[in-house]
């Protein structure tokens, strides 16, 4: 693979690499967030309680995360009145009758889970049994001499609700995807200015390369290694986006322009022969700037006397008067 020698432009390419920093970064939070969330949920269901135990040990005790192992929806007893994609049902494991909220996916999943190989673990909060949930089961047994002890007694003061989430888990995985979006956007950056300075490099036989490098050398080359530009002997050399090396010769005009939409910046253009217009370097509005702009339109213009200097409807009809005597040639 061709590669510069030229400390200058050597040091400008590995300021890409910035790029690939950020992205590793952002990868390493992304990574860092989502492991976390994974470490946090999990330890909360390790430390959740059985929900039978909450009923007999803790007396019905509410904002409890639970555990339940179901081996059956038994069936559909209301919708809830706070969500409404959340159903209560009553469920059992292998001794004894629950009431659990869950929304449609859950309760796809626990109907399509095969029991024989055991049962299905669910978690959520413990929440109290509200009058009007007791109400509408208590009416199911209106034909039964059937008491509010027996209630209790069959299905516990306390149901769990499986839509119950810790708020750090959402926010972390949030942040953690957010993270990757970021770390993926730099990495795209980065193989695409890579990809484009190596395809441009390709472009340039080794002759012409040999004599860059030479010319970069030269006590002669204006250096402006901040706006990534270099006029040398025969070259003008850019890496704004990518390597752009254009022989003066090439070049018909040459002109600052003011970048709509970004404040006061300014850029300066290129029109080579076949009218194609070429950005090599971008500056702040200001009069330090203005000063360089001026010394490097100046020392284009030196390079080739033929070369339009500064935007004017004249310089414009000039212009587009070469492209057309070429074209017809």
């Amino acid at each position: 693979m061709k590669r510069f020698k030229n400390k200058e432009i050597i040091k400008i390419l590995k300021k890409q690499t910035i790029n690939l920093i950020i992205s590793l970064v952002f990868l390493f939070i992304s990574i860092s967030l989502i492991a976390t969330r994974i470490y946090l949920e999990n330890k909360a269901k390790k430390a959740s309680i059985y929900l039978n135990n909450v009923i007999e040990n803790l007396n019905n005790r509410p904002n409890v995360y639970s555990n339940l192992n179901l081996y059956a929806i038994e069936t559909f007893v209301a919708e809830s009145t706070l969500n409404k994609d959340l159903k209560i049902y009553i469920v059992s494991d292998d001794k004894h009758y629950f009431l659990a909220t869950m929304n449609s996916k859950l309760y796809n999943k626990i109907k399509a889970h095969d029991f024989t190989k055991g049962p299905y673990k669910i978690y959520g909060l413990s929440t109290k049994v509200d009058a009007n949930l007791k109400k509408i089961i208590m009416d199911a047994y209106s034909e039964e001499d059937f008491t509010d002890q027996d209630f209790y007694n069959l299905y516990g003061g306390v149901y769990i609700d499986t839509s119950y989430s810790n708020k750090a888990f959402p926010i972390l995985l949030i942040l953690g995807i957010f993270s990757l979006i970021i770390s993926i956007g730099f990495l795209i950056k980065y193989i695409i200015s890579k990809t484009k300075i190596n395809r441009d490099l390709k472009r340039i036989n080794d002759n012409d390369l040999k004599r860059i490098e030479t010319e970069l050398k030269s006590s002669d080359t204006l250096k402006y290694p901040e706006n990534k530009l270099f006029l040398t002997k025969n070259y003008i050399i850019n890496l704004n986006k990518g390597l752009k090396v254009i022989t003066y010769d090439n070049i018909i005009w040459a002109y600052e322009n003011l970048i709509k939409g970004k404040g006061k910046n300014k850029n300066i253009l290129l029109m080579n022969k076949d009218g194609i217009l070429i950005t090599v370097a971008n500056f702040k509005n200001n009069d330090e700037n203005e000063a360089k702009i001026i010394n490097i339109l100046t020392k284009i213009n030196e390079k080739n006397k033929d070369i339009l200097i500064g935007f004017s409807s004249e310089n414009l009809k000039k212009a587009q008067a070469k492209i057309k005597e070429k074209i017809n040639k």
